[in-house]
């Protein structure tokens, strides 16, 4: 993939968006507008934000992310 300036790209495992937060899903729908609240931070304020959300999630496998921002 080519990334253009500030452009981010996000790898997931399916743990992240099939786990749940209390009695809603946390899927694709909630981690695209999740994403798009915490874009501003940056890869860096992105990955905190997800490693402050993931306690909070019940995740019913595990979880592997990774992310690259383009300078």
């Amino acid at each position: 993939a080519t990334l253009r300036q500030g452009q981010m790209l996000l790898f997931y495992t399916d743990g992240l968006t099939e786990a749940r937060r209390g009695d809603d899903p946390f899927d694709e729908v909630s981690l695209t507008r999740f994403v798009a609240e915490h874009a501003a931070g940056g890869v860096t304020g992105l990955m905190d934000a997800i490693a402050t959300l993931i306690p909070k999630l019940d995740p019913r496998d595990d979880i592997a992310i990774l992310a690259f921002q383009a300078d």
